[in-house]
């Protein structure tokens, strides 16, 4: 099934791996914006509301699990959005902070 025209926000530290998964998805038919800091995806998503979100846990700076709880926070109207959590942490207390943020 195709993507046509959704709108996706991929925020990683790692550069090719935001590049594989915006050709990926860019050749599906979506929309991709990335970036490579949490603080910069949260301004894109004041720019435009992606239909789904996909990000790092281990972002230097500040954790993906950051970006989570401001989507989810209803104070900044993006807790509506899917968000899919990308991570080579295989440790249960990420996936725990993932889940309950």
């Amino acid at each position: 099934q195709r993507l046509d025209g959704l709108t996706t926000l991929v925020v990683d530290d790692n550069v090719d791996t935001c590049e594989v998964l915006k050709q990926i998805l860019t050749h599906a038919g979506a929309k991709v914006t990335t970036s490579q800091t949490v603080r910069e995806g949260i301004e894109l998503l004041g720019q435009e509301t992606p239909d789904i979100v996909l990000t790092d846990l281990a972002i230097p700076g500040e954790s993906g699990v950051v970006l989570i709880e401001h989507l989810q926070n209803p104070e900044h109207g993006h807790s509506h959005i899917p968000i899919i959590v990308l991570s080579a942490c295989a440790f249960e207390a990420d996936r725990d902070a993932a889940m309950n943020a």
